[in-house]
């Protein structure tokens, strides 16, 4: 049964990671923290931040694919700042209640939410993305600290940040988002999926096919088992964004997020 649950999990991720260019935290983690209640959120974050680091990589290609590829110096900038941001919270997280890491994962989920119903984002598929200069490349590495951020410190890819921010602070056209938010995501989680491996864990994973399989805060059986499921929908998730409309794709968004958030705060506060 847990077999099934972490490859349907992954199935969905895939789907929602090439969708939304978000990373797939958004269902990997509570899935986590639902199956594994025991565990310390660094144990839920840094498996989370492996997932996406595979997954990313995997959307990029299929994104190279059908044709949408990336400029280096924004795909490079957005990779260095989520690194940056990934390293920093990493060290956070080891100093903080894992109560208020839930909360803090939930927060983030309702304000973006809250911060998508109102953006209207430039839906063109010919829109230009600017070219970059001194000014442009601080608020590009800013963007990518901020992703790695909550990255590093919730589970997520990062992208559920950079997403808004790409939107509406650069403008850009958004078949292109996704593209680029995988590709700095797999910069951040790199770095997360290292780090977390270097961090003990007091509780380790241990249920059947999982024994033995856990690196410092790292889950490797887990985690191949989410990305196994999410290499058969990916491809599927970037073909999706390219044919639903930018109204749909909003709105289903908004949606993941209330949900995932609720279901955070009702493990908290039950």
């Amino acid at each position: 049964m847990l077999f099934i649950i972490l490859s349907l999990t992954g199935f969905f991720v895939g789907l929602l990671s090439a969708f939304f260019g978000v990373g797939g935290g958004v269902l990997i983690v509570p899935v986590l923290y639902g199956l594994f209640p025991d565990v310390p959120p660094s144990v839920v974050i840094g498996t989370s931040l492996s997932v996406i680091f595979f997954n990313s990589i995997v959307n990029t290609y299929n994104f190279r694919r059908l044709g949408r590829k990336t400029r280096f110096d924004w795909g490079a900038l957005l990779a260095l700042g989520m690194m940056l941001g990934v390293l920093s919270s990493s060290f956070i997280v080891q100093h903080i209640n894992p109560k208020t890491v839930r909360l803090i994962f939930a927060l983030v989920l309702i304000l973006t939410g809250i911060r998508t119903l109102f953006f209207k984002a430039n839906s063109s598929t010919s829109g230009e993305i600017k070219d970059v200069n001194l000014l442009k490349s601080a608020t590009i590495l800013l963007t990518g600290l901020a992703g790695g951020l909550i990255a590093g410190m919730t589970g997520l890819g990062g992208g559920i940040v950079m997403v808004p921010l790409l939107l509406t602070v650069h403008k850009f056209p958004l078949p292109y988002v996704p593209v680029y938010s995988n590709l700095a995501m797999i910069g951040g989680t790199l770095v997360g999926m290292i780090r977390y491996a270097q961090i003990s864990s007091p509780e380790v994973i241990t249920n059947g096919i999982l024994s033995g399989t856990q690196l410092g805060s790292v889950q490797l059986a887990v985690a191949g088992l989410i990305f196994i499921g999410s290499s058969f929908s990916s491809k599927l998730g970037a073909k999706l964004s390219q044919k639903v409309s930018r109204t749909t794709s909003q709105r289903l968004f908004v949606l993941l997020l209330i949900v995932m958030s609720g279901r955070i705060l009702y493990s908290i506060y039950r």
